[in-house]
């Protein structure tokens, strides 16, 4: 016997609410499927689907990937005013677009909400990320520029997903340009700022100015985690600084920073390719030590 039979069993009343909860359960725990059947048993019970249980449907359907059932649901809901989709229920289905990689539908439903809603951070984040995941930083910056005209500030969260766009598509200096953004908006890097900048100055292939950025996180309190170590020494590997990565990596040691596989196993190499023996060798043995095994 399913929960709302019980709760009839029992003679209780069920409402929208009770159905409310169950259908978010179901969409929650990734059963489109229990919350279609949910859907059926409210239209048994005579229950009618306003805006807030549309949207529910709606993000099942994105977490499903089924971007044309949720189309479906979107269309139905703008055909009476008692079901207006807002401000959620536009994210939702932007998301959904997203996620299917269907941004031309995506935008003209952003543009479509702009009629007679205002975006908030959620929706500028949801779409910016799908023209970053695609490679198009150019059109997702324009989006950020549109958002920083109309005064909604961007978390760190995105500033992070614009930067890591910008080093994907190679995009060094728009890279700069967004954390200089980040700096004049005052959002506070996080660790994962600063591997991703690591990673962008590494591409313009500026080594100096990497390795100042973790005396700047140290001056602003930020311990520089071993990811921020990792990227730096792959840097000076690359440029054939091998004597910058050994120094970074005694540094990060006098830290207490523990060393991991993936950190050794880049620095055996790059003694390797250095021609350093003797100093690949006692770096195999430390990370033995370590118990951070490099393969063989």
């Amino acid at each position: 016997m399913c929960i709302r039979d019980r709760i009839k069993a029992k003679g209780l009343a069920i409402n929208e609410v009770t159905y409310g909860c169950l259908l978010d359960a179901c969409v929650k725990n990734d059963r489109i499927d229990l919350a279609l059947n949910v859907v059926d048993k409210m239209k048994v019970d005579r229950i009618t689907l306003n805006t807030i249980l549309y949207t529910t449907l709606i993000k099942g359907f994105a977490k499903a990937g089924m971007l044309n059932e949720a189309l479906n649901i979107f269309a139905l809901m703008k055909e009476s005013p008692k079901t207006a989709p807002n401000v959620i229920t536009y994210n939702c289905i932007l998301d959904a677009c997203v996620k299917c990689e269907n941004l031309p539908r995506a935008q003209e439903i952003f543009a479509d909400m702009e009629r007679t809603l205002t975006p908030d951070l959620i929706t500028y984040s949801t779409i910016i990320k799908g023209f970053c995941k695609r490679g198009d930083i150019e059109t997702a910056y324009r989006f950020l520029d549109t958002m920083l005209d109309r005064n909604i500030k961007p978390d760190e969260a995105l500033v992070n997903l614009i930067l890591e766009g910008c080093y994907t598509s190679g995009k060094v200096d728009l890279g700069m340009k967004i954390f200089a953004i980040m700096n004049d908006l005052r959002i506070s890097p996080s660790n994962i700022t600063y591997s991703i900048l690591i990673k962008i100055y590494g591409q313009a292939r500026k080594l100096q100015d990497a390795l100042a950025l973790i005396p700047a996180m140290k001056a602003s309190g930020l311990r520089p985690s071993l990811i921020v170590y990792t990227n730096l020494v792959q840097i000076c590997l690359t440029m054939r600084r091998f004597d910058k990565a050994v120094d970074i990596y005694e540094r990060l040691r006098s830290e207490g920073v523990k060393c991991d596989h993936v950190l050794y196993e880049k620095l055996v190499k790059g003694a390797i390719a250095a021609n350093r023996i003797d100093t690949a060798v006692e770096l195999f043995a430390s990370s033995n030590d370590e118990r951070a095994f490099v393969s063989r």
